[in-house]
């Protein structure tokens, strides 16, 4: 089943010219995927990690594997793209023996015009053309990896990575230090009433829970200053 899997994937890459690059590309996705994957598996069985933060660090790992992926394909389908308008507007052209440039810009013309028709009238020309196209899509794609995981990834990934720290520490302080508990006020228990201050246990409840900030003095202590 191995060697089949190995022999079909070698097939499409050898298939034309242009298959290179996508095959390239996508092999380059997969492998990150596998390493992001394996990573976060390593994470999410790992005991020596603290059991709050651990559903933390497992999903911040996920969402930022999915993200690479995302940008890295992005960013090298938009590099194999310029790579092959490069051709196509005239800025690269190969070089063909006994052609100057404008005969070569023609049939590069006609190349993107109609490709099969100018490998039936000239398949050299036609093969050439073809082979420059695709070593153009495989450069600027390989060049467009390198952007990604180099500078692109590592900024993003820096970047969520900071908001997803700072939003889970909120949420880890909230469930350790939990709601205030405001003191209950029992009116009809005698022990919690000082009977030379009746009003001494409301105006501590009303001051705890922060409705009161100045004492309430009763009429008794008052009369007695």
């Amino acid at each position: 089943m191995l060697k089949n899997t190995i022999s079909k994937i070698a097939e499409y890459a050898l298939k034309d010219d242009r298959s290179l690059a996508n095959f390239l590309k996508w092999s380059a996705a997969f492998n990150f995927g596998i390493g992001s994957v394996g990573y976060t598996l390593g994470l999410a069985i790992n005991d020596k990690l603290p059991k709050k933060e651990k559903p933390f660090m497992v999903m911040q790992e996920a969402v930022q594997g999915v993200l690479n992926i995302a940008i890295f394909l992005l960013i090298a389908s938009s590099f194999q793209k310029f790579g092959r308008m490069l051709v196509k507007s005239g800025k690269i052209l190969p070089g063909i023996e006994g052609l100057k440039r404008p005969e070569v810009a023609k049939y590069v013309t006609q190349y993107f015009d109609d490709a099969v028709k100018l490998a039936k009238s000239n398949p050299k020309i036609e093969s050439a053309i073809r082979t420059f196209v695709s070593g153009s899509e495989v450069v600027t794609s390989l060049l467009g990896t390198i952007v990604a995981f180099n500078l692109v990834s590592p900024f993003l990934r820096n970047l969520l990575a900071s908001k997803l720290q700072k939003k889970g520490d909120k949420k880890l302080d909230i469930k350790e230090q939990g709601a205030p508990v405001l003191p209950s006020l029992k009116l009809g228990n005698k022990t919690n009433i000082d009977p030379a201050n009746p009003f001494n246990a409301f105006n501590k409840a009303m001051t705890v829970s922060g409705l009161a900030q100045r004492t309430v003095v009763s009429p008794v202590t008052a009369l007695r200053i």
